[in-house]
């Protein structure tokens, strides 16, 4: 039994439909993830944390292994501040933060911190991370959370599938074409 060799039209198709396909799985993983990205931008608060700990793991991958980098980082969650006015005499009046208003202590891990902030913070350092006020275990590394940018996995998904449209439309002009010379 002989093989049958794909013809040109054929080989456009399942191009065309291979580049569709890859591209709707990536704008639904986009989808997803700019999902978390909204709730964090919606609810995120930004405070000062202490890196308590950092260390880096190397993870297996089908190509290779890669390193995540983690903090181990110590924080408070921020509360609704009260003020209270205080008479300093010859009429001066102050408003400050009453003493003694802090919230809850949080400790967490924070994955996938960049190489440039791992390399440059050591443990007891302060930095700012932005945690979730419904859940203040999920926090991000506040100068990573700045650098990301989304548009060009947008553009690329986008013309993925206007490619993959224009090669199955390509390959069905061509098979009419074939059938009505």
């Amino acid at each position: 039994m002989q093989k049958k060799t794909p013809t040109g039209k054929e080989l456009i198709l399942a191009t065309g439909i291979v580049a569709i396909f890859i591209s709707v799985i990536a704008i639904v993983a986009s989808l997803v993830g700019n999902q978390a990205i909204r709730q964090r931008n919606e609810e995120g608060v930004i405070v000062s944390a202490t890196v308590t700990d950092k260390r880096f793991d190397l993870v297996s991958s089908g190509r290779g292994s890669s390193r995540v980098n983690t903090f181990t980082v110590i924080y408070f969650e921020e509360t609704a501040v009260e003020m209270e006015t205080v008479d300093l005499g010859d009429g001066l009046e102050i408003e400050l933060p009453k003493v003694g208003e802090i919230g809850d202590i949080y400790s967490t891990d924070i994955q996938r911190v960049s190489d440039e902030v791992f390399t440059t913070t050591r443990e007891g350092d302060d930095i700012e991370i932005i945690y979730l006020a419904s859940d203040p275990e999920r926090a991000w590394i506040a100068q990573d959370v700045a650098d990301v940018s989304y548009w060009n996995g947008a553009v690329f998904i986008a013309t993925l599938f206007a490619a993959g449209i224009l090669l199955v439309f390509v390959s069905f002009r061509m098979a009419s074409r074939a059938s009505n010379p």
